[in-house]
Formats: C-alpha cells, structure tokens, sequence
C-alpha cells in the first residue's frame, strides 16, 4: 500500500487514490449500510505543526506533499471546526431522530479527544476505532 511519504507534491493523482484506497478498505472492513460521514481536520495551529513536524516528518518533502494534497482536499470540504466538533455538531443535529438514536454507530478516528467527547454524547452503540501504527485495528466500545 502506498504511503503519503511516496506521494510527491507533483504528483496529486497518486494522492488522491492513496486516499480513496484507502476509504474503499475502511469500508470493506465496517460495512456500513446508511450513512459515511468524512470529517477532516483544518491546519493545526503553529505550535501544533512543530511538534508534529519533530515527531512524525522524517523528510520535509513529504510534509511539503502533505500539506499540499491536504488544502486540495480543504478547498472541497472547507470549514472551520475541529474534525471532532463537526462530528459532534452532526450526531446532536440527529440526536433526537429515534432511528439515529437506536442505530450502530462506528466512529474512525486517531484522536483521543473524541472518547470524552462521544461518552458526553449520549448516543448508544458507538464504537470508536483507532488504528494502530502497523494498521491493525482496536475497538473501543463506548456506552452512554
């Protein structure tokens, strides 16, 4: 499988269908029958990016490439929110809707914010997943 590390900042199409390959694999692993809800992240503030930047980047190309594959991705789903407040601000919009309430809900996310977060939900039968770095999975069932 490609990694964002091979993706060049010239080279977008290698990009996008890393990032489609791998939505088609989540997908195939969680089946899901009613709904796929992508929320992504805007910039990080500046003291975020550096320690970011130390910890994760080995080469600066690849953080280059990054962040020029992520403002194309940006542009078509801008908005200002953290990823977790978009999925939180989604899940209170639906709260009341009873078919909603009584469904499965699987959530994909590396963040650890959103395990408070969705236990402050109230939302029944959310399953957090997190993938961990030799992309196995875990799951983190969650119950309010």
């Amino acid at each position: 499988m490609l990694s964002f590390s091979e993706v060049n900042s010239r080279n977008y199409t290698r990009g996008f269908n890393f990032i489609g390959a791998y939505l088609d694999r989540l997908i195939l692993t969680f089946t899901p029958n009613k709904l796929i809800y992508i929320a992504v992240d805007g910039v990080a503030p500046a003291a975020k990016m550096i320690q970011q930047r130390t910890r994760r980047y080995r080469k600066a190309g690849e953080l280059i490439a990054k962040k020029k594959i992520h403002n194309h991705i940006n542009e078509l789903l801008r908005s200002k929110d953290a990823r977790e407040h978009k999925i939180l601000d989604f899940i209170k919009a639906n709260r009341q809707n009873k078919t909603f309430y009584n469904a499965s809900h699987v959530l994909f996310s590396p963040d650890a914010d959103l395990i408070l977060l969705l236990l402050a939900s109230h939302v029944k039968n959310i399953l957090l997943v997190r993938e961990a770095m030799s992309l196995n999975y875990f799951i983190i069932p969650l119950r309010a």
